[in-house]
């Protein structure tokens, strides 16, 4: 209850509006640590000089901030393109402040608003730097937090397949906010990829795939990620895993994907249709109950995935 109160209150009050205020106080705060770098880390300058050229340092990164709108990206998701615009923003600001810079060494408006070109230059870096650092830091928190409340009631899941339709799996779950999903391995028959370690996560042999395995590594399910395999050869595999207390599901072939990208919401329970080379028959039909209402009825095979669906029908 309390993360997800400080998750709704994050939600709520950290507005683009909060982080065009951070961005402001970056780029102050990189204004004068740059005074420190240009003198050597002392005060020889005129720190009242400083005062005054803060309130414009301010808006002038307001104004290039508004104009790019660099501060709209959605931090916890901040990628390359929220950082062309931070550079954006900054190059606005430094050609703004050279050029008041500029008009004010000519005309006289402000005798205390003669700043150093070199200024400038080292302000435009460390804003740039501390502006893209600061984005990527939270972003990561972000994610450590969702990663730790995944963990503490997560669901342990092998991915059956550590071809790129496995790892394209692992990023869909993994990467889907409302997730619980925890993959604690991979399974595979290339010997050149068992033993190695993909997104973190090692690779198993199909060996290994025992019920005391299953048990140890509390796997609640198996997810299929080999396309184009065999009818039969899946419903071997499937049918291999029956007596063991997990749940079996299956990736959708790349043709199904939405727009060519795999959602966790397509990753679903393996039905008897994609076990069978064939539409399914329907058998549950009222004739058929009626005939064995009522009487002990024996199922050979019952285990497999026919067997078994034979009796769920009944």
């Amino acid at each position: 209850m309390i993360q997800n109160y400080l998750t709704s209150t994050v939600e709520r009050y950290a507005s683009k509006w909060l982080v065009l205020g951070i961005d402001i106080a970056i780029v102050v705060i990189s204004f004068v640590l740059s005074y420190f770098i240009r003198f050597n880390l002392t005060f020889d300058f005129d720190v009242d000089k400083l005062f005054v050229q803060l309130p414009w340092v301010s808006l002038i990164a307001l104004f290039s901030f508004l104009i790019v709108g660099s501060y709209k990206g959605v931090v916890r998701h901040t990628g390359v393109r929220d950082v062309y615009n931070i550079f954006n923003a900054i190059c606005l600001a430094s050609i703004l402040s050279i050029f008041l810079i500029l008009a004010n060494g000519k005309f006289r408006l402000m005798d205390d608003f003669t700043i150093p070109i070199s200024i400038i230059i080292y302000n435009s870096l460390l804003s740039f730097i501390a502006l893209v650092t600061s984005r990527y830091v939270f972003k990561s928190l972000f994610h450590n937090y969702l990663n730790e409340k995944r963990f503490n009631s997560s669901k342990n899941v092998l991915i059956y397949g550590a071809g790129e339709s496995g790892i394209l799996t692992y990023g869909a779950i993994t990467n889907h906010s409302k997730s619980n999903v925890k993959v604690i391995g991979y399974i595979d028959r290339d010997k050149k990829k068992i033993g190695k370690l993909i997104n973190g996560v090692s690779v198993y042999a199909p060996e290994v795939l025992t019920e005391a395995f299953i048990r140890k590594k509390g796997i609640a399910e198996i997810i299929f990620c080999i396309q184009n395999i065999d009818h039969k050869k899946l419903k071997s595999l499937v049918e291999g895993l029956v007596d063991f207390p997990v749940l079996v599901k299956i990736v959708p072939p790349v043709e199904d994907w939405i727009n060519g990208e795999l959602k966790a919401s397509q990753i679903k329970k393996v039905q008897i249709e994609d076990l069978l080379n064939r539409a399914p028959i329907d058998i549950a039909n009222s004739k058929i109950r009626e005939e064995v209402k009522d009487k002990v009825i024996f199922v050979t095979g019952g285990a497999g995935s026919i067997g078994s669906e034979i009796v769920r029908l009944m």
